[in-house]
């Protein structure tokens, strides 16, 4: 997070492909400050290693129409509009609308194409071939989600990180498993695509939230590649603080 890992984790996979990489995840600075100087984090808050930011995230976006117009002005020109994600009336959307709810929100980017985005739109729910990203939690059983859980017991295929999740997990599986340590990115994404053309219900299981600072891009353009569509089901992330913090009497 933040740091010369992802370079030089390109470099070595590029370099040395015969050598097997295996992140062992640490406590970052954000969250150990906050836990430190008990802080709690409950307002707009940026994270930043000096880069320049080519990307927001905009939580309870009431007035979109009025968002988007601040954002391009800051530079922005992509933009998503989401609202009740993943519950039954759920709208995600590139049309920005004048209002939403408490529910909403709006992701923002600088960006040259709308290639990536586009497929948003593009998506046969009815029809599509599809792999199901889930995420597993920080690692206590019962901070899955419940439409995690529910995939896991209706799921024929599961594959899963094996040093990273914990086993308990996978208690909730009933059908076949395999743990992914020290397969490579190809033959994970052959694996998952071969199962899906033979018509099962197939889960990739990640620690934490899989979409923040998980390794699954990488995957998804891979099956992408060979016409499999994802589905990314949100889990509980190892980001936040894990009780409420009050403020401190500092030095």
């Amino acid at each position: 997070m933040f740091s010369t890992f992802s370079h030089l984790k390109r470099t070595i996979e590029k370099k040395y492909p015969e050598v097997e990489i295996t992140t062992i995840p640490g406590v970052s600075s954000i969250t150990a400050q906050a836990a430190r100087t008990n802080t709690s984090i409950d307002n707009s808050f940026v994270a930043s290693d000096g880069s320049p930011v080519d990307t927001k995230i905009i939580l309870k976006a009431k007035h979109p129409e009025e968002v988007k117009k601040r954002l391009m002005e800051e530079g922005f020109n992509e933009f998503i509009f989401a609202e009740r994600l993943f519950m039954d009336n759920e709208r995600v959307s590139l049309d920005i609308p004048q209002t939403g709810d408490y529910f909403s929100l709006m992701v923002a980017k600088k960006a040259k194409t709308n290639d990536k985005i586009n497929k948003i739109n593009k998506k046969d729910k009815n029809n599509k071939k599809l792999v199901y990203f889930v995420g597993a939690g920080p690692g206590n059983p019962k901070y899955i989600t419940v439409r995690g859980r529910e995939l896991l017991e209706s799921a024929d295929f599961v594959m899963y990180a094996g040093s990273l999740v914990n086993p308990v997990v996978l208690n909730y599986v009933q059908g076949e498993k395999l743990d992914s340590y020290g397969m490579k990115l190809e033959d994970i994404a052959d694996v998952l695509a071969n199962k899906v053309e033979e018509g099962k219900t197939v889960v990739r299981l990640h620690s934490g939230d899989p979409s923040l600072y998980g390794a699954i891009i990488e995957q998804i353009d891979s099956l992408e590649k060979r016409g499999i569509d994802v589905e990314i089901i949100p889990g509980v992330t190892r980001f936040l603080p894990q009780q409420p913090l009050s403020r401190p009497s500092l030095p």
